[in-house]
């Protein structure tokens, strides 16, 4: 509160990146090869059909969901608005605890123009110093803890 103003904060939230964190296309070369064609061709609801949830990064957004204040999001780093649009489709189909899907493909460029950001969650090992001390791998291998 500044000045006697109500509700002038906003609320901490982490961001789950899609790529690598949330879903991952199979190393297949047909899939990828037909998630291609079909982002070419504007379907969208089958390109993003294509990539599978892992089951581990959505008990830990169930688990942030039910022990933190945090707002949960999720941001498209590799793929345009129309592919998030769909994605979001998705999320509200399969009732995940998202509030908001973003594309922003300079996202860890931005977290400094970004206070209320709390964590970064990826899924990549080459994106380690991509988003600074926000930034937190997810590994299905390593138990996760939340401070």
């Amino acid at each position: 509160m500044r000045r006697g103003q109500i509700g002038t904060e906003s609320p901490q939230r982490v961001i789950f990146i899609w790529e690598g964190a949330v879903a991952a296309l199979p190393d297949h070369k047909m899939v990828r090869a037909w998630e291609r064609v079909c982002c070419n061709l504007a379907r969208w609801d089958q390109a993003v059909g294509y990539w599978k949830a892992h089951t581990w990064a959505l008990a830990l957004m169930w688990s942030l969901n039910q022990r933190t204040p945090w707002r949960i999001d999720i941001c498209v780093t590799s793929r345009g608005p129309s592919f998030t649009k769909a994605l979001s489709a998705r999320v509200t189909q399969e009732n995940w605890p998202v509030r908001y899907v973003f594309c922003e493909p300079d996202l860890g460029r931005k977290l400094a123009q970004m206070p209320d950001v709390e964590r970064v969650f990826y899924g990549i090992e080459e994106q380690r110093f991509q988003y600074g001390p926000q930034g937190y791998f997810l590994d299905p291998s390593q138990p996760i803890t939340v401070s």
